[in-house]
């Protein structure tokens, strides 16, 4: 049990300002779907799922279509970026996209270290070509080069990367409705999935994770732009 408070205090810190950053969603038509046994932010081998908000229509296949492209994003999928969330090497991270610009370096406050921990974690975003990527260190690393990060956030604009389930950037917004269903919120140039869980973490305790996929569209109903973030709290 101690080894869970650890777990809450660390990933909670660490991803309040995701938390800010993705807000409530203004409103989810979801379907209520029975507790079930699935791999996903874990403290302990299996984490039972209490519930999980989906659009009303979707098929399971579409929603295990949706999981796929919210938590391992890029086809071949990168080591470790997976839907419980593991720190990924950079090193795997920069052998796929390259060597990224690094334009922006933050120290945060850790809400809660323990004795003897770094009480300060480390945002930092970095430039790929068409790909902006933020991701967290903790402890922070020396001279902002970590050996494993946290991804909290991911935008992508261009189509030379693959993303799960044949999708890509610049191709119709009707290609993402068919294979990952309706989203929860549509208007003229956006469109935005959002998936909420609800997990007992231990007796009466429970976690809340989501994941907010964001879609900018143009005049011609083409993706030309997504933007994942993550929570837990």
């Amino acid at each position: 049990m101690k080894r869970v408070r650890q777990s809450i205090q660390y990933y909670g810190a660490a991803l309040l300002g995701l938390l800010l950053v993705m807000g409530m969603p203004e409103v989810i038509v979801a379907n209520e779907v029975a507790p079930m046994e699935l791999r996903g932010p874990s403290f302990g081998d299996q984490t039972k799922i209490e519930r999980r908000t989906y659009v009303d229509g979707q098929t399971n296949e579409q929603r295990q279509r949706l999981d796929l492209l919210a938590y391992e994003i890029f086809d071949p999928s990168v080591p470790n970026l997976k839907y419980k969330y593991f720190r990924v090497e950079s090193q795997e991270l920069f052998k796929r996209f390259g060597i990224p610009k690094t334009t922006n370096a933050t120290l945060y406050p850790h809400r809660d270290p323990g004795p003897g921990d770094p009480r300060d974690i480390e945002k930092l975003t970095w430039e790929f070509p068409g790909m902006v990527m933020e991701v967290i260190s903790y402890p922070p690393s020396a001279r902002q080069n970590p050996e494993k990060v946290m991804i909290s956030r991911v935008e992508i604009s261009s189509e030379r990367y693959n993303l799960q389930n044949g999708l890509k950037v610049h191709q119709r917004a009707s290609v993402f409705i068919a294979r990952l269903g309706n989203p929860n919120h549509r208007e003229e140039k956006r469109m935005k999935y959002v998936v909420e869980d609800r997990k007992e973490l231990r007796p009466a305790v429970y976690g809340v994770s989501a994941y907010k996929i964001e879609m900018d569209l143009d005049e011609n109903d083409v993706v030309r732009k997504i933007a994942w973030t993550w929570g837990f709290h």
